[in-house]
């Protein structure tokens, strides 16, 4: 399984630059609907909140979804060699 730990990694995944997913966070970038439902599927974060929703909410579930897939990929690799 590929954990998604990075806005690096995020980029890749759904097909865009990781300074476009920095400009959509910052309010300072357009985004598709199209990305913003690849977005919404990778992360789990609501499709209104990449959208138009508050930006400090959009970072801070963004920090907690990359916590959280970090927290993964750690428990999975000592999962493996156990």
């Amino acid at each position: 399984m590929d954990f998604i730990t990075s806005q690096k990694k995020l980029a890749q995944i759904v097909g865009c630059s990781e300074v476009h997913i920095s400009r959509v966070k910052a309010r300072k970038g357009g985004l598709s609907a199209e990305l913003a439902q690849r977005l919404s599927q990778e992360t789990k974060i609501s499709i209104y909140l990449w959208l138009a929703g508050p930006k400090p909410s959009l970072r801070k579930q963004l920090r907690q979804f990359f916590e959280d897939q970090k927290m993964e990929a750690i428990f999975n690799s000592h999962r493996r060699t156990a």
